[in-house]
């Protein structure tokens, strides 16, 4: 993987530099490319304390962390498409309520939300409210040609619903019309709340490195 490359790359530079006196402005890197190796050549560079020369800038986007906030900027706009929904609610980053009656699923909620035909729309999330008290049961056909089905806890569908509302709650309370700076400041609160992005003491760590970008970009 790129870590490993890039660490083997700095132990050898450290190796030259102490077995064999080349000091690190006489020593350069040499790829085909450097793209999606920028941050971590960065990041592990900084943790061996190699200085380098010159600028390696990756796009943000290309990060999990900056997809999952574009998704939470872009949901009201695209009016909680349903694929989006279900992208940001199934990042590695996004943070669920606790006070669910269910430990967050969505690889199910993904299921039933196809099932229930939810293309986009408040409305037409309303839908789940069908199987707050009973299980969605989805045919399927085996390789052997046999009936089965998979089953969607009612539970699992009221997760889905409470989490929904309290992201969709949290939007709607946006103001229609404020200052740049006022609407960076509820969008730094939100981007806390639902995907943990907040300043913090200054680490080595990419999503540290990533979420100070991000802020910064607000600031």
């Amino acid at each position: 993987g790129a870590y490993d490359e890039v660490a083997a790359v700095a132990k050898e530079i450290l190796r030259l530099v102490g077995d064999e006196a080349i000091t690190f402005d006489e020593i350069g890197v040499v790829a085909r490319s450097l793209e999606g190796y920028g941050a971590i050549i960065k990041e592990v560079f900084r943790a061996h304390e190699i200085p380098v020369a010159g600028s390696m800038e990756d796009p943000l986007v290309q990060f999990p962390l900056v997809k999952a906030a574009i998704l939470l900027l872009n949901l009201p706009a695209r009016n909680y498409l349903r694929a989006q929904v279900i992208d940001l609610i199934s990042s590695p980053y996004f943070r669920f309520d606790s006070r669910g009656d269910a430990e967050a699923r969505p690889d199910l909620w993904d299921l039933a939300s196809r099932e229930l035909g939810i293309c986009k729309g408040l409305k037409e999330w309303n839908r789940l409210q069908r199987y707050f008290n009973r299980d969605l049961v989805l045919p399927q056909r085996s390789s052997d040609d046999q009936p089965r089905s998979i089953r969607v806890p009612a539970a699992q569908i009221r997760a889905l619903a409470q989490t929904l509302e309290q992201l969709s709650g949290d939007l709607r309370r946006l103001p229609e019309q404020a200052s740049w700076s006022h609407y960076a400041n509820q969008w730094k609160q939100l981007l806390e709340k639902y995907l943990g992005i907040s300043a913090q003491e200054e680490t080595q760590s990419l999503e540290s490195l990533i979420a100070g970008e991000i802020l910064a970009a607000l600031d």
